[in-house]
């Protein structure tokens, strides 16, 4: 068993300021229909999660009565590109026994191949012992990987949080209420898949709460590769006050095989703030957003929500801007958090608003480097009418530019099913042609997704046309036709063109004189040197050629020819014999 009794204040930059309301130009659509739950009195959208590109989502209905009163279930969607509508995928997963709550928390891998579910008040060992399920899609079905991961003693409620991986590999289980018959300790418990042996591994010790009462588990967040966990514990008496509550990160450590805490506790300001109600981490593990739904700063029970990153340098969680607040009293801003891969953009979720009608029950809000603040990205988003809880549950993908929000009940006594809604920011990406005429038009979508080039190709006068790039000065990263492009999460990005000057060939004329060459007559004497007589031959050769080159006349002499030795041999009498 780990406990940690770290007390060292976070450090905070003291800004008790709201980010900036004025909503930016950042346009939200609707992706598909609301997706509604299977029967009356189910609370679908009690928790959501959904895969990194956005195609899948898993949705917790608590009271679902598939196999008794309260089991519980949990169903995964996926969205239909060509119909676009989502469709649900394989069967409903349902809670083992009445009074489950099965899908009281879910979780996802990057890919939604996998998902946890929890179910914290299943009877297991002793009552409301609580336990997770991990389900795997086969193709056609959703499969149990490995057994029940159980809670351990009476009224754990083991599966009131859970959290997962990328790869869906490693799973971390929250159990807030007891723990080894304390009151309301709460821990968590980590767990890695073992091919082997086909189970659910226990890595390193179990995390235990700072002190009695805190409900450690309470909220999980974990980074993508697992190694990084951000337990809320609501209930903790901080420096501040009693419940004030706190978030503690720990880190796995290869060498010593446990989790040792990261940082100090980062505490909630006063009594009663519940902070660390919600947490959620991004992938790297640098950010987490923590909700504090009964902050009163921005009123009575305004609630807020604070990020945080890691500095490395001073090994501290240092707040990130300013407190983002409730919109008014009894707003319960941080009822739900949720926050991007990258840590740039967070969704704050605030049931009262919801329950009291006054709009605002989520809002999504960007860093802005440049100044500092949080800016609310676009509008705020709202449900159906009063009483729908709108806002109980958030999740964010494709780095912030996908939300989803769950309202486990449709209003004041009426159809409490609950249903979950689907956003996205529009995008776009521009051509910059540098000169060129002709290029592709301005391709719109769907925040942070993925986008094919287009093939068609610019021209300009006297160049080739040689892909696109980032940069206008070809400094960037480059792109050609057909590649896959990933759209910003809002807003528009520009690709420019790139050109190469066409190679020339230079021809040049030289005009030469024509050149006149004589050649003289040879004179040959051939003389048998036999008995034979043979008269001189004389051969003249008179080869008049004319050559265009210089105008040089040449001159060529005649051989000179030997005379012979002697004269013709004195005939000899008799007849004559002739040879040749």
């Amino acid at each position: 068993m780990v406990v940690f009794t770290a007390t060292l204040a976070c450090l905070i930059l003291g800004l008790r300021a709201q980010a900036v309301e004025t909503p930016s130009s950042v346009v939200w659509n609707q992706v598909g229909e609301d997706l509604e739950g299977e029967a009356e009195a189910d609370r679908s959208g009690a928790s959501i999660a959904i895969s990194e590109d956005g195609t899948r989502i898993v949705i917790g209905a608590t009271t679902n009565d598939s196999v008794g009163s309260a089991s519980g279930h949990a169903r995964v969607f996926e969205w239909d590109t060509a119909l676009l509508t989502w469709s649900q995928l394989g069967t409903d997963i349902d809670g083992v026994a009445g009074g489950d709550e099965s899908g009281a928390a879910v979780a996802i891998s990057e890919n939604g191949n996998r998902v946890a579910i929890g179910s914290p008040y299943h009877d297991g060992p002793a009552n409301s012992t609580g336990h997770v399920r991990v389900f795997e899609y086969d193709g056609n079905d959703w499969i149990q990987v490995g057994g029940d991961i159980e809670g351990g003693t009476l009224a754990d409620w083991l599966g009131w949080a859970v959290a997962m991986s990328s790869d869906g590999n490693r799973i971390a289980v929250g159990a807030p209420q007891t723990y080894g018959g304390g009151s309301r300790y709460g821990f968590v418990r980590v767990l890695d898949w073992d091919a082997v042996t086909s189970d659910w591994v226990q890595v390193g010790s179990e995390v235990v709460a700072e002190a009695e009462g805190d409900r450690a588990g309470f909220a999980l967040g974990m980074s993508a590769d697992g190694a990084r966990l951000a337990i809320g514990a609501p209930a903790n008496d901080g420096v501040a006050g009693t419940n004030t509550g706190h978030v503690r990160v720990f880190e796995w450590d290869d060498v010593g095989l446990d989790w040792y805490q990261l940082g100090a506790d980062i505490d909630g300001d006063a009594d009663y703030d519940f902070f660390g109600e919600a947490a959620s981490m991004s992938s790297d593990g640098e950010h987490i957003v923590v909700g504090a739904p009964n902050n009163d700063a921005g009123g009575t029970s305004a609630g807020e929500a604070r990020i945080y990153r890691w500095d490395s340098d001073i090994d501290t969680w240092v707040q990130v801007g300013v407190s983002i607040s409730g919109a008014g009293q009894s707003a319960e801003a941080g009822s739900s958090v949720a926050i991007a891969a990258d840590g740039g953009r967070v969704a704050i979720g605030s049931t009262g608003d919801s329950m009291l009608g006054t709009g605002d029950a989520v809002r999504v809000y960007d860093w802005d480097g440049n100044q500092s603040l949080w800016i609310q990205a676009g509008t705020a988003f709202t449900g159906r009418g009063n009483g729908d809880i709108f806002g109980a549950s958030t999740a964010l993908a494709r780095n912030g530019g996908l939300v989803a929000i769950g309202a486990p009940s449709a209003g004041w006594g009426g159809n409490t099913e609950g249903y979950v809604r689907l956003f996205e920011s529009s995008a776009s990406l521009a051509f910059g042609l540098n000169g060129g005429v002709g290029g592709p038009s301005t391709v719109t979508g769907g925040g942070a997704s993925s986008v094919a080039l287009s093939t068609t190709e610019p021209t300009r006068d006297g160049y080739t046309f040689t892909g696109w790039n980032t940069a206008a000065d070809g400094t960037g990263t480059s792109y050609s036709g057909d590649d896959p492009y990933t759209l910003p999460t809002s807003g528009t990005d520009t690709l420019y063109a790139q050109w190469q000057p066409v190679a020339t060939t230079t021809t040049t004329t030289t005009t030469v004189a024509p050149t006149t060459t004589t050649s003289a007559p040879t004179t040959t004497t051939s003389v048998a040197p036999t008995t034979t007589t043979s008269a001189p031959t004389t051969t003249t050769s008179v080869a008049p050629t004319t050559t265009t080159s210089a105008p040089t006349t040449t001159t060529t002499a005649p051989p000179v020819v030997a005379p012979p030795t002697a004269g013709p041999a004195d005939p000899v009498t008799g007849s004559p014999t002739f040879t040749g």
